[in-house]
């Protein structure tokens, strides 16, 4: 997804840039003929007919991606407020040995 969000940046600009070069062709006066309108007019119109067609693979991916992400996010809330229910103490007790394997492995002692 990070590469179709880097293209559609990079296509966007290269838009922007087609435009900008059409509006100055434009603005200039005797200087420009119809032929330079008509190739950039064209050059934008295929820049955002791409622009438009990574949008919507971008828009899929996205769309895909949180479908499958729902249902984890889902079982991940409900583990949550289990884990709010249980006493602290539960939690806790499994800490002493954790540590105790740690600081063996760590070649240190536990206290």
């Amino acid at each position: 997804m990070t590469y179709q969000a880097k293209r559609l940046s990079k296509l966007s600009k290269e838009v922007q840039k087609s435009i900008s070069g059409l509006s100055e062709t434009i603005r200039k006066e005797g200087g420009f003929r119809a032929g330079d309108i008509a190739r950039l007019a064209s050059q934008c119109d295929a820049q955002m007919q791409r622009l438009r067609e990574h949008t919507v693979k971008l828009y899929d991916q996205v769309t895909t991606e949180s479908y499958h992400l729902d249902p984890v996010i889902d079982e991940l809330q409900a583990k949550m407020k289990e884990i709010k229910m249980l006493p602290l103490s539960v939690i806790l007790s499994g800490f002493p040995r954790m540590i105790r394997d740690i600081c063996a492995q760590q070649g240190k002692e536990s206290t």
